[in-house]
């Protein structure tokens, strides 16, 4: 998918306890063993994948405490996304607009991610599409969802993107553009309004790109400069984005 550490992936690699999920960690950075010693995060990571594949429950608690301590640390999400969306609206070429997804959008977004065909979301799968889910995750101040829609037609979802904060000051974004829109430029404009955001909070912004997804890892890379991080598990890799490339 576009841009989104997936913790949400039903795959946990066999993992049955901390330990192994950390040797996978291991395994999964391409490291050799005598070259490899975990570091605090990897070991947190570790123990984070385990407790989200395993205990459901916990993992919605830390959520949440994210979600706390993140609203506590950025207060500004909200407004600050406003204002940079309708700054960057009267900038956009084509007859789109760009707005926070509202409590009122969640079923309808719902719908439009599930319509989507297959091919579209092979790449994208950062939490259920089922409207309960979305409800659970917009409820939470360290999610931000954003939806593009037909200027003239407000129901008509064209584009959907996030920004997922963590309060130690990092945010992952994920887009995905309607099969029927793509090449126009949007998921570059979605690119630019994330780094804006993130920049305004003075977020660190990453994304996670599939090597299979070129189209994707080539529309990232024409908007933002990208520093690789790490090779992760099934083709994927962890960018970290420097800023805007125009």
């Amino acid at each position: 998918h576009d841009g989104y550490v997936d913790f949400s992936s039903p795959k946990d690699n066999g993992c049955c306890g901390a330990a192994p999920c950390a040797g996978t960690f291991r395994t999964t950075l391409g490291v050799e063993k005598s070259q490899v010693l975990l570091s605090t995060t990897a070991i947190m990571t570790a123990i984070l994948l385990f407790i989200k594949h395993h205990f459901h429950w916990i993992w919605h608690i830390i959520e949440e405490l994210n979600g706390l301590i993140f609203n506590w640390r950025y207060p500004s999400l909200q407004s600050t996304t406003n204002h940079i969306l309708k700054s960057e609206d009267e900038k956009v070429p084509l007859d789109l607009h760009w707005s926070i997804v509202e409590a009122d959008d969640l079923p309808l977004l719902a719908q439009w991610l599930q319509q989507l065909p297959k091919t579209s979301l092979q790449f994208f799968h950062p939490h259920s599409f089922e409207t309960e889910e979305l409800k659970r995750l917009w409820k939470n101040p360290a999610f931000l969802f954003i939806k593009v829609c037909k200027t003239n037609d407000p129901r008509n979802i064209v584009g959907y993107h996030f920004l997922r904060g963590f309060f130690i000051g990092r945010a992952f974004h994920g887009l995905l553009v309607d099969p029927s829109m793509g090449g126009q430029g949007i998921g570059g404009q979605m690119w630019r309004i994330a780094i804006l955001i993130s920049e305004a909070l003075k977020l660190d912004l990453y994304a996670t790109i599939s090597d299979l997804n070129i189209a994707s890892l080539k529309s990232a890379q024409k908007s933002a400069f990208l520093k690789e991080q790490r090779q992760l598990a099934n083709d994927y890799r962890l960018y970290k984005v420097l800023g805007l490339r125009t």
